[in-house]
């Protein structure tokens, strides 16, 4: 099932806010889904990779500060996030789906969604090492700096 229009409305929102955060959410969701997670605790789902509440600060979030460069979702669009969220742990629309939201957006934006810049790929690949059982090297051709 695709998104809901409140759904994407906030996706887009939080892709505008911060695309290259949005492009490495893509990237994860795309090469590496296990390690995008339905957290019942999450109060934004994935997109708290990319954004956070306005108002919020918390110590706990500083890994997503540095790896994502987060920026504040105002207030108005707090229900659709709460919208999102009910979504995504009910698992009414899929990573692929979600992934393919961030694409579009980001093509739309101008940005080419599919050519990820050496910061990008190391700082995926940063978060999907330290998913357990994850296979050392796995990921390394889409994550890691090239020798160029």
């Amino acid at each position: 099932m695709p998104l809901s229009e409140q759904s994407r409305r906030v996706v887009r929102a939080a892709a505008s806010l911060n695309p290259n955060g949005a492009q490495r959410l893509m990237w994860l969701l795309l090469t590496a889904p296990r390690c995008v997670k339905y957290k019942p605790n999450d109060r934004l789902g994935p997109l708290g990779l990319l954004v956070r509440p306005e108002g919020s600060d918390s110590a706990t979030a500083a890994k997503a500060e540095r790896v994502f460069g987060r920026a504040v979702l105002t207030a108005e669009l707090m229900e659709a996030a709460e919208t999102f969220r009910r979504e995504w742990l009910a698992r009414q629309f899929s990573k692929a789906e979600l992934a393919g939201e961030i694409e579009q957006c980001l093509e739309e934006m101008g940005m080419d969604s599919r050519e990820l810049n050496a910061s990008a790929r190391t700082a995926a690949w940063r978060v999907t090492a330290s998913v357990p059982g994850s296979q050392e090297g796995a990921l390394d051709e889409f994550f890691r700096p090239s020798e160029e």
